[in-house]
């Protein structure tokens, strides 16, 4: 019953995986200059310095600065492809009637990384995302934030890189 309702790949310049390893575990320290316009706010509900990567959760205020999607990273097990980028991140989310899984890889290549962007979703999330399309646009949201990050990302990882204190 899963569909892939949006799939992107692109080639992001001067990032590398490590910044963006380091910075699924730090989104509160630019979540707003992801994606300004579309990103409102973040919190950790359960942070990966707590729990690590599997398990942490995020509250993601994206097209919404009222109401966060909650969003929880799954275990690599879930993965529904056999292909598969070196660094995998993997998420899954309310949306509607059904749940997506949103799936964010990367790998590094000379001068930056291949980055993909792939929502898996049943047909029920597929008809209720399709239905509200214009209200959240989803795979041009997907291009907006995989562009941002050439700006943003490497003078944040250089700021925040060599702080120990998960907390800070």
């Amino acid at each position: 019953d899963k569909v892939i309702y949006r799939d992107v790949t692109e080639f992001i310049p001067g990032v590398d995986a490590k910044m963006v390893d380091w910075w699924w575990g730090n989104m509160e320290k630019g979540y707003h200059i992801w994606a300004p316009g579309e990103h409102y706010g973040f919190d950790w509900i359960v942070p990966p310095c707590e729990v690590g990567y599997e398990g942490s959760v995020e509250a993601s205020y994206e097209f919404d600065p009222n109401h966060p999607l909650t969003i929880t990273r799954r275990s690599i097990t879930l993965y529904p492809f056999t292909e598969c980028y070196e660094h995998c991140w993997m998420s899954t989310a309310e949306m509607g009637p059904a749940e997506m899984m949103l799936i964010h890889m990367h790998k590094d290549v000379e001068g930056g990384i291949y980055w993909r962007t792939v929502v898996v979703t049943s047909k029920a999330g597929e008809a209720f995302m399709n239905a509200h399309k214009d209200d959240m646009p989803l795979e041009s949201h997907m291009v907006y934030e995989s562009g941002r990050l050439k700006d943003f990302l490497p003078p944040l990882y250089n700021l925040w890189k060599d702080l120990q204190d998960p907390w800070e």
